[in-house]
């Protein structure tokens, strides 16, 4: 597989109606792919949670986005990605979920399906790496 690891931090509420998505679906096809993923509950930290978040988004390769719901903090760091310009994958159950002013990017439109999250997430994340790996070499 790939030698060099890249790393994704996943933008998404902290909610048991995620917790299928994140842990079957984003996480499980990162670590088939051997991508790194972490969520920004799953470490510890002293400091303000705010400080980890920009952190992790900066330090992150891919950013993976699910803007189900419209959550305030989730678009909070989608613009913070956005704004470091920042590889981002945007996912969500349904576009009429996501606000208006993201509804032109490209977007993983999964319907609650986590088979069909892993089966495009996949294909996104497998022309990702290719595409960042090949980057980093020139």
């Amino acid at each position: 597989m790939r030698d060099p690891k890249l790393s994704a931090f996943a933008v998404m509420p902290f909610s048991k109606d995620f917790e299928d998505t994140y842990i079957l679906g984003i996480k499980a096809v990162c670590d088939e792919l051997r991508i790194t993923c972490k969520r920004g509950d799953e470490a510890n930290f002293s400091g303000k949670i705010y400080d980890k978040i920009i952190r992790s988004i900066s330090e992150a390769d891919i950013i993976i986005v699910d803007l189900t719901g419209t959550n305030a903090n989730v678009y909070y760091e989608t613009g913070i990605a956005h704004t470091l310009n920042k590889f981002t994958i945007h996912l969500c159950r349904s576009i009429d979920e996501v606000s208006f002013d993201l509804r032109g990017f490209q977007h993983i439109e999964y319907f609650g399906s986590i088979v069909s999250l892993r089966n495009e997430l996949k294909k996104q994340l497998e022309w990702a790496s290719t595409y960042m790996l090949t980057s980093k070499a020139s």
